[in-house]
């Protein structure tokens, strides 16, 4: 009997074998690739979609807003006259001519006169703005500085406006004479309440150029 069953058996021996076989090797092949040690949740890149949202970087054509109405705050303004009254007694000469801000200068009262028209043309400034656009008009309703990305963007009178460019957060507005140039630049102040205007004059018969800054209020934050 023994024999007889080992006889019976043999034939189905290998397929017995063979079955065990592929019942172990997805456990064994499972063992060697687990790491080992516990298994740590995913890091949160990991769990992180591949679509999240991030905010968009700021335009680097953005520029500040100036546009408003502005009030020239007197107290905290250079007086002109005063710095080109300085400037020219340095140079020993108390009547000489020049120009203020691309305007003819000749002495004494002269001079002065120009002056006093230079401060109330800055007494008041109106400032546009769009995305393409900025222009600066004073009181008299001259147009001082005119920026536009588009030249097309001028049209009448306004082609012989002082061409302005942004550079960084100043609106500049150059101005060349025979004898030198004007050089000024509109900014909001570091808390954007106040607008500066500072002016940088250049004359080939001063040994330095002459600099002095408009401090403006808001005409709706002084009411």
């Amino acid at each position: 009997m023994t024999e007889l069953f080992r006889n019976k058996s043999l034939p189905y021996f290998p397929a017995v074998v063979l079955g065990c076989a592929f019942v172990l090797m997805p456990l064994g092949a499972s063992a060697q690739n687990a790491p080992a040690g516990p298994m740590t949740p995913g890091t949160a890149a990991d769990q992180t979609p591949a679509t999240q949202t991030r905010t968009p970087a700021a335009s680097p054509d953005a520029h500040p807003n100036l546009a408003g109405t502005w009030q020239l705050n007197k107290k905290q303004s250079d007086d002109p006259r005063e710095k080109m009254r300085e400037a020219w007694s340095e140079q020993g000469n108390e009547g000489g001519g020049g120009r203020w801000g691309g305007r003819r200068m000749g002495g004494g009262r002269r001079r002065q006169g120009q002056s006093g028209d230079m401060m109330k043309e800055f007494s008041q400034l109106t400032i546009t703005q769009t995305a393409s656009i900025a222009k600066v008009t004073g009181e008299p309703g001259r147009v001082l500085a005119l920026y536009s990305s588009n030249t097309s963007d001028k049209s009448g009178t306004e082609e012989d406006s002082p061409t302005a460019q942004w550079q960084q957060n100043q609106l500049v507005v150059t101005t060349r004479t025979r004898v030198g140039s004007t050089t000024r630049s509109y900014e909001l102040s570091p808390d954007g309440k106040q607008l500066y205007v500072t002016t940088r004059i250049e004359n080939q018969r001063l040994s330095q150029p002459v600099a002095f800054r408009f401090v403006y209020d808001s005409i709706k934050s002084s009411e």
